[in-house]
Formats: structure tokens, C-alpha cells, sequence
């Protein structure tokens, strides 16, 4: 059984960008992650999920040929089936950031990560579902409203 630490990863991370320590830790999980932003305003906003494979990068014990390949879900909209980091990235430890709008009703937005059988099923096996580094929900559009409230989180 895995230690709930295990599914936060932390490395010093090698890609060559300015925002590096962005990606030192990822979230990961055998099967699903899901991230939701409570009390968010109605609207459309802008949606980027940061990724970069940072646990299946060690060429010394042959895990850089391993793939992670999961489906992004927003809103419960299927955006990318079948997304593999290292692919998208071209190759471990690179960056690769993607870019979604959703539209949020009730005022609730729903992220989910969900791994669907696919990829490698490597040894300890909670490491081959879908893993991110950081999320960032921002409006399209600037919008008023008296009675919403200002602050909003995602968990």
C-alpha cells in the first residue's frame, strides 16, 4: 500500500525554463485526480494544466521508457484522450503547458485526470496514472457581480 507522501513527488526539476521550480513537485495517483474550484463566478474562463514527467525520467533504472497516458477531463468534457506527457513534451523532464476554456455553471468547476488502462504499468503500480504539476483558472472576461464573492479556490 502506498504512503499518502508517495503521491506527492518532489525532484529538482531539469528543464531549461524560467519558472523550473514550478515543476519540482507533482500530484500523482493510480487512477484519478480530480481538482475542483468552488465558488467561482458564471462565465467562461481560461484553464492551463502545467505538466512535465518528472518520475518517469531516471535513465538509470530504465523508468525513462515508461509512459503515462491519461484523459483530460474539464467540466466532465472529454478535452485530451489519451495524453502522454513525455510525448506532448518530446521527451522527460521537459515542460508542456495546455490551454482550455470552459464555461462554469453553479459556480463550480470540475477538473479531473483520469488514467484508462493505458501505458506502463510500472513497479510500485501507483506511479503510472496521471500526474500534474500546478493549475492555474483565470476569467475570460472581466465580470462584475455584487453578490458573488471575491475569493474562489480550487482543491
Amino acid at each position: 500500500m502506498a504512503d499518502s507522501r508517495e503521491f506527492i513527488q518532489k525532484v529538482t526539476c531539469a528543464a531549461a525554463v524560467t519558472d523550473a521550480p514550478l515543476y519540482d513537485g507533482a500530484r500523482l495517483c493510480p487512477n484519478s485526480l480530480k481538482y475542483y474550484g468552488f465558488c467561482l463566478r458564471n462565465g467562461n474562463y481560461n484553464i492551463s494544466l502545467f505538466f512535465s514527467e518528472i518520475v518517469f525520467a531516471k535513465n538509470d533504472d530504465y523508468s525513462s521508457s515508461a509512459k503515462r497516458v491519461f484523459d483530460i477531463y474539464i467540466q466532465s468534457e472529454l478535452m485530451r484522450k489519451d495524453f502522454n506527457i513525455k510525448e506532448v513534451a518530446r521527451h522527460s523532464n521537459n515542460v508542456t503547458i495546455q490551454n482550455f476554456t470552459a464555461s462554469v455553471h453553479e459556480h463550480l468547476l470540475e477538473i479531473e485526470l483520469f488514467w484508462a488502462g493505458k501505458g506502463s504499468l510500472y513497479n510500485p503500480p501507483y506511479f503510472h496514472g496521471p500526474l500534474i504539476s500546478a493549475i492555474s483558472v483565470t476569467p475570460s472576461t472581466v465580470q462584475s457581480c455584487n453578490h458573488c464573492i471575491s475569493d474562489s479556490s480550487l482543491i
